[in-house]
């Protein structure tokens, strides 16, 4: 089949209308060989996809970024899958021109499809195709490529199925893994068709026919055993893989055919409760081995309920945040968790110095009258025992010089020693008065000053 599809055409092979205008990986895996897609064609297709189903359902389309990893490791492994299919299909094109070597018209025709409108091309596309099975009717690539064709160009779904069962079972002998990939796109015909116990017989059958069979597969098959009915199997199937990949989670949540499935609904609320039970569990593993856990904390900080208020507000956030978020941050959550309770502490440590020395600094400037007083009185004993050794020493002088005593200087020195005394203790206990508590508030203080050194180093 020739690369000649336009952006219109590709757009309804991506978003198929009998499947409401859903995207799945199926409806790239054989557009991308034909388009030559590479792997980030293959990975910008994906990631459309993806978010055009998640704002169908009104859910932020920035969940997609999140899944950037798992979308890498897929749009590699699909065009790994591409190049086999280009391979395989040019080894049928070269089988091809060696048999139609003899005059074809329809084959000589195909060559102008250059020339030639859309209609057209699909028709000389078929007729071509046509022509391969009549030379070969046990060309099961010619017949997935026609099934294909009337699947998602021509929308003619029961020739399709017809063609993609004849893929499969002419492909079981000589490439199994093709036979598994045609039946795979024979049950997404059946499912376009509507016939759900087909489509879930065919998808066991390529389940069963691999040892390891493709997350995908499980995919597809757990959505037609949902639309069937068969809610608790679609559930368990469903359950093995969005485990395995939160790509399948949010596609689940995107799904028309898990829509009004209650069983499903429970089963992605469950793994979403139990990241986070996980999360809680990691978090407080990691805070009972923490210096924070550990310490003795000063005036009665409970470390342990810091812990349980951060621990709330996080899982309050958390309830926000999309699985995928969950399924892969679960260990930096975790650890952001302990991390924001040891700041906690240590802000609840600063702040309660503060506090102290607050209260402190206000006792001191309301009792610094009493302070200030007693400088004052130190400062007037210092006055007076200036004068009193003015005045002995001039007593001393006019004894040495045979002068006569002062009347009273021996009793006005006493007084001044007596004053200097006095006012010296006064000053003195008044200038190292201290409101009460204050040493205590002091001693809080210094407690919590250092706890928050040594938890900071």
């Amino acid at each position: 089949m020739p690369v000649f599809m336009e952006a219109n055409p590709i757009h309804t092979i991506v978003f198929p209308a009998y499947k409401a205008h859903t995207f799945h990986r199926i409806n790239v895996e054989y557009l991308a060989p034909l388009q030559a897609m590479r792997r980030d064609g293959i990975y910008k297709t994906l990631t459309k996809g993806i978010r055009t189903n998640l704002r169908k359902i009104g859910s932020e389309d920035d969940v997609v970024h999140s899944l950037r990893p798992q979308l890498e490791n897929l749009a590699s492994h699909l065009s790994l899958q591409t190049l086999q299919l280009v391979q395989a299909r040019q080894h049928l094109h070269s089988n091809l021109e060696h048999l139609t070597q003899t005059p074809h018209p329809p084959l000589t025709h195909a060559a102008s499809l250059e020339s030639i409108n859309f209609d057209q091309q699909l028709q000389a596309v078929e007729t071509c195709l046509f022509e391969a099975l009549y030379l070969n009717e046990q060309d099961y690539r010619a017949h997935f490529e026609l099934g294909w064709l009337y699947l998602f160009l021509l929308g003619k779904l029961p020739e399709a199925s017809a063609h993609f069962a004849l893929a499969s079972q002419q492909a079981q002998t000589a490439d199994p893994q093709f036979a598994v990939f045609a039946l795979r796109h024979l049950a997404d015909t059946q499912y376009g068709l509507g016939h759900y116990s087909d489509a879930i017989e065919t998808a066991l059958q390529g389940l069963y026919q691999q040892a390891q069979p493709d997350l995908e597969q499980v995919y597809e098959c757990a959505r037609y055993l949902a639309i069937a009915g068969e809610h608790s199997q679609a559930t368990q199937r469903l359950a093995k893989i969005v485990i395995t990949s939160p790509v399948y989670y949010v596609q689940a949540q995107a799904e028309p055919d898990f829509a009004h499935n209650a069983e499903v609904t429970a089963l992605l609320q469950d793994l979403r409760n139990l990241h986070l039970h996980k999360i809680q569990q990691q978090a407080r593993l990691q805070w009972q081995s923490s210096k924070s856990a550990q310490f003795a904390l000063p005036d009665r900080i409970d470390a342990q309920q810091i812990f349980k208020q951060i621990s709330q507000q996080h899982l309050e956030v958390l309830d926000g945040l999309p699985y995928v978020t969950l399924s892969q941050r679960a260990q930096q959550i975790s650890e952001l968790m302990v991390l924001s309770s040891e700041q906690r502490i240590l802000q609840t440590l600063q702040q309660r110095a503060q506090h102290y020395a607050q209260l402190a600094q206000h006792k001191r400037d309301k009792w610094q009258w009493i302070n200030k007083i007693g400088g004052f009185c130190l400062h007037s004993a210092s006055i007076l025992l200036l004068a009193s050794i003015m005045f002995y020493v001039m007593k001393s002088l006019l004894s040495a010089f045979g002068l006569g005593l002062l009347v009273g200087v021996d009793t006005f020195i006493t007084w001044l020693f007596t004053g200097m005394f006095f006012l010296g203790c006064l000053g003195v206990v008044l200038f190292q008065f201290a409101p009460l508590g204050i040493k205590k508030l002091l001693r809080k203080q210094l407690e919590l000053d250092n706890t928050y050194q040594l938890l900071q180093t």
